[in-house]
């Protein structure tokens, strides 16, 4: 098998509300048998950075809330699941990328490393940043060729270190899970199309809302050459497309697509070369309304 049928969405806040999401998340994964699953950024728990004054209580009840809903994991059948959640280590608190196979369980493969620290956002209040390491994550349990994901957290997918080394070792998948607003969608898919075209890879990411908004703004697929193949909205807040994983082998060989060069997000995508066109195939498989 050479194709990864990969699901993303637009998740909500309150526990009422994702009580029902993934209700609806169960049946669109058994209609269109999904390979992997992209959640946002800690999607079981209220979006704890809205507060700039930490409450140790709200933060073990986001660690519990966690805990209980991977347990819950499995009723996606054969997906994969990649997400972030709230952790302990030691005495520190950090935001940890997780990947979930039903073969292997849940181990962590990534964590955050760049913070927001402004209205709504009070990411340093709750959590500390880690050293950066962006190994990719291999996925396990699928026949997919390819199957490397580089982890960009939110943020993280603006600053260009991680999308840098993602990029020299060729991950085919960019995996970002964020919260974000309404009003910020535009620039955080500009940010996309830049990580996908920069990377030569697929750009996938899923959204929540952030204190700002009561809605986050669409979660996408964007393929290597900066297409947008696929936005979640409202109506529509599930999406699954089969991308073709040995096309992006062949589209960066065919390519060369150079590496990022330094000096900051604007010049990240600074080619050396023609911008290229990447030839990466994917097949939609369909729309879950809500």
């Amino acid at each position: 098998m050479s194709a990864l049928r990969v699901t993303v969405c637009q998740w909500p806040n309150g526990p009422e509300a994702i009580a029902r999401a993934w209700a609806q998340l169960r049946a669109h994964v058994q209609t269109y048998e999904s390979h992997c699953v992209l959640l946002p950024e800690m999607p079981f728990a209220e979006w704890l950075a809205q507060s700039e004054n930490f409450d140790a209580g709200r933060w073990v009840a986001a660690v519990a809330a966690h805990r209980s809903w991977e347990a819950r994991l499995s009723e996606l059948g054969g997906a994969c699941v990649i997400a972030t959640r709230p952790v302990d280590f030691g005495n520190e608190r950090l935001e940890e990328g997780f990947l979930w196979e039903p073969g292997w369980g849940s181990r962590a493969v990534h964590v955050k490393t760049a913070l927001l620290d402004s209205k709504g956002a009070w990411e340093p209040v709750w959590y500390r940043p880690a050293t950066p390491d962006f190994t990719a994550a291999q996925l396990e349990d699928t026949d997919a060729e390819q199957t490397h994901v580089g982890l960009l957290i939110g943020v993280e997918l603006r600053h260009e270190d991680g999308l840098r080394m993602y990029a020299s070792s060729g991950v085919p998948f960019l995996a970002v899970p964020r919260a974000s607003s309404v009003a910020s969608a535009d620039e955080w898919l500009a940010a996309g199309v830049t990580a996908a075209r920069c990377a030569g890879a697929f750009c996938l990411s899923s959204s929540r809302p952030d204190a700002l908004d009561v809605s986050s703004g669409p979660g996408w697929i964007i393929d290597p050459s900066g297409t947008t193949l696929a936005l979640t909205s409202e109506a529509v807040p599930f999406v699954t497309l089969s991308l073709d994983t040995t096309s992006v082998k062949r589209t960066r060989l065919a390519n060369r697509y150079p590496q990022p060069r330094s000096g900051g997000m604007g010049s990240i995508c600074a080619y050396d070369s023609p911008q290229q066109s990447a030839s990466a195939k994917a097949r939609p498989l369909g729309r879950c309304a809500s």
